[in-house]
């Protein structure tokens, strides 16, 4: 935040509570375990809700309050292009070999990681879980269609975005959309060469 304060006019936190439910209910909870798809989205929800209460202050404290926008991932998901939008990725992505592949491996990664063992590709819970992926690009489609969007992120970018990138049949907003591996030293939040394009 140290760095945007002066970088930029308005600022949007979107919340990704909702959005785990596909991890909750594929590979489950941290401490709840596996959930059925009410559960994971109650309890989602609520670790949202608790989110925002524990970091507004401090949000409100470094940034100016009445530019700060707050977007829950179920306020985002009743955008009227959302399912639409959703489809046409969920389209685009399984019937190509190359694209269905590079999510799933993508997706089987992290979830190896996630599970601390080995997960194939064809395990069903892969294509539960690539859902994460799939709501993600409808969103930063919708937000694209509205203005300028650079994902600032302190890590690589997904395989699927950069294969979407350069794919034929991908729409303008995310063909648009680009990615900033930002990358800031401790104590120096500011100094030039920081931003690192993807």
């Amino acid at each position: 935040m140290n760095w945007a304060r002066d970088k930029f006019t308005t600022f949007e936190f979107s919340i990704g509570d909702t959005l785990q439910v596909h991890n909750y209910c594929a590979f489950g909870h941290p401490t709840h375990g596996l959930l059925s798809y009410p559960e994971a989205l109650r309890i989602s929800a609520q670790e949202g809700r608790q989110w925002r209460a524990e970091n507004e202050a401090a949000i409100a404290a470094m940034l100016p309050i009445q530019k700060v926008k707050f977007l829950h991932w179920e306020e985002w998901k009743a955008h009227r292009d959302f399912r639409p939008v959703l489809q046409l990725y969920t389209d685009l992505i399984m019937s190509d070999p190359t694209l269905r592949d590079i999510l799933l491996n993508e997706v089987r990664n992290f979830s190896s990681r996630r599970m601390s063992r080995s997960v194939r590709s064809d395990d069903p819970r892969v294509r539960r879980a690539a859902d994460f992926v799939l709501e993600e690009l409808a969103i930063y489609h919708i937000h694209s269609n509205g203005y300028p969007v650079f994902h600032i992120y302190p890590g690589g970018e997904l395989q699927i975005m950069m294969a979407l990138r350069k794919h034929r049949l991908t729409p303008t907003a995310l063909r648009q959309f680009d990615f900033i591996n930002l990358q800031l030293e401790p104590g120096d939040d500011t100094r030039e060469g920081d931003e690192r394009r993807g």
